[in-house]
């Protein structure tokens, strides 16, 4: 089995439930209380699916992200998904807010190896486990998986009510995690995509960046600005929903197939990316900073953007996969030639 990350895709988990109800939630900012509550219906088994992501058919080991509309691990059933991808050999990446203890408890009791090639993304969701008692439960959890040897990066979404908690956030993160977490970007689903705060760019961006997360300034630089670039989403990475096995592009953009319905014996690499839909990449430190889909973009790494070194010189990250992290899927991609590339203009 080799490290060699040669695809990023995003595994799309369309299940909606959750036990926050955080006010900055873009699942929130759309649906109410009971269409919050449902669930898509699963059209292929975790089996079906994995089998269709196998390394043979991709070419080699990807990374896939795992990712709900509310809390990925509150259902028993994506806990399968994700175990039936790493029993294919690949790298897997949750986000999750750290309060599912059982389902934890089950991913820390899978093959060391496996464990290797699990990364957890604790969305540090400080006002909702402060109101419902969980900090401890949430230190405890995220304690519970370090030990075990899963990696974690600890995270928190900006809003303007955060604020005078800060220098709360910064002693609780210190004592707990070693260092500060990391801090990423809340976007208005309702407003183009916009920051969801009501502070100038220069204030959001001081008090933020006080943190000095190398994510918020990939997020910052990032955010706003049209990629008119070449972009290989459709060939070096893909969007999944697990449920019904659509694929696209990257986000919603560009559908490609059925996974499991079309018998490719490689997934179809559509026409690269040339007129992006959206006012800014929709996850830019994924797809082009881990990713690299852009590869002119690329900046920092995934491990910059997603490991720290705690006060003793441990890391949040863990040895196998932070030497996965300093890479980008685009290392392990030859690029188009200039002719190719403005043939594929022409044509999309």
């Amino acid at each position: 089995m080799t490290d060699k990350i040669v695809k990023f895709i995003e595994m799309a988990v369309p299940t909606w439930p959750c036990n926050f109800r955080c006010q900055y939630c873009y699942v929130g900012q759309h649906y109410s209380d009971i269409e919050r509550g449902k669930v898509q219906k699963f059209e292929y088994t975790p089996e079906q699916i994995a089998n269709a992501l196998s390394r043979e058919r991709l070419g080699g080991t990807a990374m896939m992200n795992f990712c709900a509309n509310g809390e990925t691990l509150i259902l028993p059933i994506n806990l399968e998904y994700i175990k039936a991808i790493l029993a294919q050999g690949h790298f897997v990446m949750v986000v999750t807010n750290m309060t599912q203890t059982k389902a934890l408890k089950e991913l820390c009791e899978l093959p060391a190896e496996w464990r290797e090639r699990l990364f957890l993304k604790c969305s540090f969701h400080w006002m909702e486990l402060k109101r419902l008692d969980m900090l401890d439960l949430f230190v405890e959890n995220v304690q519970m998986c370090w030990d075990a040897g899963i990696s974690q990066t600890i995270e928190i979404t900006p809003h303007d009510e955060l604020i005078p908690e800060i220098p709360e956030i910064k002693e609780f993160s210190l004592k707990h995690f070693g260092a500060l977490p990391h801090i990423t970007i809340a976007r208005d689903e309702n407003n183009e995509l916009k920051k969801l705060t009501k502070l100038s760019d220069s204030e959001y961006e001081k008090i933020w960046g006080q943190f000095d997360s190398a994510l918020f300034s990939y997020k910052l630089r990032t955010w706003g600005k049209k990629v008119k670039n070449y972009c290989y989403v459709g060939e070096w990475g893909y969007s999944i929903n697990i449920a019904n096995g659509k694929i696209y592009k990257c986000s919603s953009c560009g559908f490609v197939g059925n996974l499991v319905k079309n018998t490719y014996k490689s997934l179809p690499k559509k026409p690269a990316c040339t007129k992006c839909p959206f006012r800014h990449c929709y996850n830019s430190h994924g797809w082009l900073g881990f990713g690299g889909m852009v590869p002119e973009l690329a900046k920092e790494t995934y491990a910059q953007m997603r490991d720290r070194v705690r006060n003793d010189g441990t890391h949040w990250v863990l040895p196998r996969m932070l030497k996965v992290f300093e890479t980008r899927v685009s290392d392990n991609h030859k690029e188009h030639s200039v002719i190719k590339k403005f043939y594929k203009r022409l044509m999309s």
